[in-house]
């Protein structure tokens, strides 16, 4: 799935396996949309998260002045909301947590990378 088209320089075949992905889940319409759609904006708040926290941590070993304490700053309020859109989706009976068909969907999808990752 990670080898790189020699021209495109994208993931050629991680992109049509998406493609058929989609395309074959859309057939199941609602039912499956809106699981999916949950652990997506679960996996947007984690990738949010992890960029905020690697910036910090950059940032950090840098020479220090007055603009990186302002970004640092920034990136620490990044953390804070990342962390709080995190635990609205796991924390049980908040409005828009996750319930058992997001579970089961997340459940899926690691099991698909785990299987599908480069050893």
């Amino acid at each position: 799935m990670g080898a790189i088209h020699p021209r495109f320089r994208s993931p050629t075949s991680a992109v049509l396996f998406c493609g058929a992905v989609t395309i074959f889940l859309s057939l199941f319409g609602e039912s499956i949309l809106i699981p999916v759609t949950e652990v997506g904006s679960l996996c947007s708040a984690l990738g949010w998260l992890v960029t905020c926290l690697a910036f910090v941590r950059w940032r950090r070993g840098q020479p220090a002045g007055l603009s990186s304490r302002n970004e640092i700053a920034v990136a620490v309020l990044g953390v804070t909301v990342a962390l709080a859109l995190l635990l609205i989706k796991i924390v049980p009976y908040v409005p828009g947590s996750f319930r058992r068909w997001e579970y089961v969907s997340l459940a899926v999808w690691l099991i698909l990378g785990l299987l599908l990752r480069k050893k």
